[in-house]
């Protein structure tokens, strides 16, 4: 079976002491094995803390971001590496050993036309330094292709696969958002089977970032493609609440959600506990 969980932002909007504090125990009194911690901003994340927090949960820490608009990889390659560096350094600093999400780029910057290849080939040159730096701290890094709404850059398996291609770097990997998979992508089985063993991390998050398994997304046929390629990674839900009031604008959540965050959690845990026992995921 593989380990679950949920992002932070699940419970709180910003990720501090005493917000840290609540999204942890939250998720380990939801009987979840790990914790995503956004690193938005990671020149405030206290990793020592946060270690600390996760001990005495009894629960894991994984982190993932998108770099922020002014670090934004094609256009300032110079803060993107900084800022990169930073991230991994907090995440050898937590205990953590993964970082992942949309490492080339900034979540919302769009320029009206599709990506150069110029742009591509920075994005490649920056990710293999930061891949070399992520594997002297034993750390690896995935890729999180999102959709056109979001970004230019990289929207679907294919996108990403061939930057890690190009990039070269053994501990550069594959992260895959179903939510996004459900926009770009033609299905969900045949991009989950060309990842591969490439893919080590997966935001389960239905199309309307709500309750997993009552929305849109074709669960069977990611499951069934899961199972081929012999998934052995997290499978850590991405939903989000209108209860929690700074996740309404980043989320587009203009409409009250239909049920509470507990439910939320409790009714997505249990479908996707039972789509990996269905499918034999172990």
């Amino acid at each position: 079976m593989p380990k679950f969980g949920a992002l932070a932002y699940t419970w709180v909007g910003t990720w501090n002491k005493e917000t840290g504090q609540k999204a942890i125990e939250k998720a380990a009194k939801a009987g979840l094995d790990l914790i995503e911690i956004p690193l938005v901003n990671a020149d405030r994340f206290n990793a020592e803390l946060t270690c600390r927090q996760l001990a005495e949960a009894g629960i894991s820490g994984v982190a993932t971001l998108a770099l922020p608009k002014e670090a934004h990889l094609p256009t300032n390659p110079k803060r993107a590496t900084e800022f990169l560096k930073l991230a991994i350094d907090k995440v050898e600093q937590m205990g953590g050993t993964h970082l992942s999400g949309v490492l080339y780029g900034h979540a919302g910057t769009l320029v009206g036309r599709p990506p150069t290849q110029e742009e591509r080939d920075t994005c490649a040159r920056v990710l293999a330094e930061i891949a070399s730096y992520a594997n002297e701290k034993r750390i690896t890094l995935a890729i999180e292709p999102i959709n056109r709404y979001e970004t230019y850059l990289f929207n679907v398996v294919e996108d990403a696969l061939a930057l890690i291609e190009k990039v070269g770097a053994p501990n550069l990997k594959l992260h895959v958002d179903t939510y996004h998979m459900n926009i770009d992508e033609h299905g969900f089985y045949q991009p989950t089977k060309l990842a591969g063993d490439r893919l080590i991390y997966v935001h389960a998050s239905d199309s309307d970032r709500g309750t997993v398994g009552e929305g849109n997304v074709r669960w069977d046929d990611f499951f069934r493609a899961l199972a081929e390629i012999n998934y052995e990674g997290p499978l850590v839900l991405e939903s989000f609440s209108s209860v929690v009031p700074e996740m309404i604008a980043v989320s587009c959540m203009w409409r009250p959600s239909m049920m509470g965050i507990d439910e939320m959690v409790s009714r997505s845990l249990q479908f996707l506990k039972a789509k990996a026992t269905n499918y034999g995921l172990n």
